[in-house]
């Protein structure tokens, strides 16, 4: 499969309430066993993609939910090694319920998947990735505006840890632009240690209880302030850090808060002693 080069954003917002998801992917969990289509879809509701495999428990890792969880094989569709160094696999889905409500507000993709892997050696892979993409048209373009027209697109990334024991979760929004008439979901695995040239290529990479949920408005009682680039969180972050914590250990204390306080307000010493 051909590797785009994309120019990613990651958002974040600020959404004053607590959510709750309606699923609306088919097989989020890979219970059916057929394997998973090898090439771009170009139908909803299929998962597609990459050389990938439903499987039940193996290498110590028992499916996050079911019976079933998908492994990553291969960086390509067509079953072997090759230099491409990611694992892809998609599915489109059909957002002609939700056109009023894209055209008229607010409209937010609402994404999650659950990662798990083995640690061989010093060689195993550690990265896996998750998309939201937005397109207009109908279905079957989707191969040839892949990586080209996409009206939004936004990514997330998990350098995972080696416990096989846990899978971690991966989350991600994307605000649904204008003239939306379907998003696409993508999981990857990467091999961002070795790009193997033989045999399978991850030594053992899943992904289980994948989840897409359309938000047409926000629930009762909650409050919208806007969406954010992860740079913009990370300064905000940042900000927070530089003027608050003293001794640089990344965390920020009451004294330490009462000291910024202080200096921001001059007030220097306290009333009583």
């Amino acid at each position: 499969m051909v590797k785009t080069k994309l120019t990613i954003v990651l958002v974040s917002t600020f959404i004053f309430c607590n959510l709750s998801f309606a699923n609306i992917l088919v097989n989020p969990g890979f219970e059916d066993s057929s394997t998973p289509n090898t090439s771009l879809p170009v139908t909803f509701g299929i998962w597609s993609g990459d050389t990938t495999a439903s499987v039940t428990t193996q290498d110590n890792i028992s499916p996050y939910e079911g019976n079933t969880m998908l492994q990553f094989m291969y960086a390509n569709p067509v079953g072997y090694a090759s230099s491409n160094n990611t694992s892809e696999i998609y599915q489109l889905i059909d957002l002609s319920q939700f056109k009023n409500d894209i055209s008229n507000g607010l409209t937010v993709a609402c994404a999650s998947v659950k990662f798990n892997r083995v640690s061989i050696d010093s060689e195993t892979d550690t990265l896996f990735y998750m998309y939201i993409r937005a397109y207009s048209g109908e279905p079957n373009t989707f191969p040839s505006q892949y990586g080209k027209s996409e009206l939004n697109v936004t990514a997330a990334k998990l350098m995972s840890d080696d416990d096989v024991s846990t899978w971690q979760p991966l989350y991600l929004w994307l605000p649904i632009p204008e003239n939306t008439d379907f998003i696409a979901i993508q999981i990857n695995a990467g091999e961002n240690i070795v790009n193997d040239n033989s045999n399978i290529e991850f030594d053992g990479h899943y992904a289980d209880d994948v989840s897409l949920d359309i938000y047409t408005k926000l629930p009762d009682g909650c409050s919208y302030e806007g969406f954010y680039t992860e740079d913009q969180m990370n300064q905000m972050v940042q900000s927070i850090l530089t003027w608050g914590d003293i001794d640089g250990d990344k965390k920020i204390t009451l004294s330490e808060v009462i000291h910024a306080l202080r200096v921001t307000s001059g007030i220097t010493e306290p009333a009583l002693k």
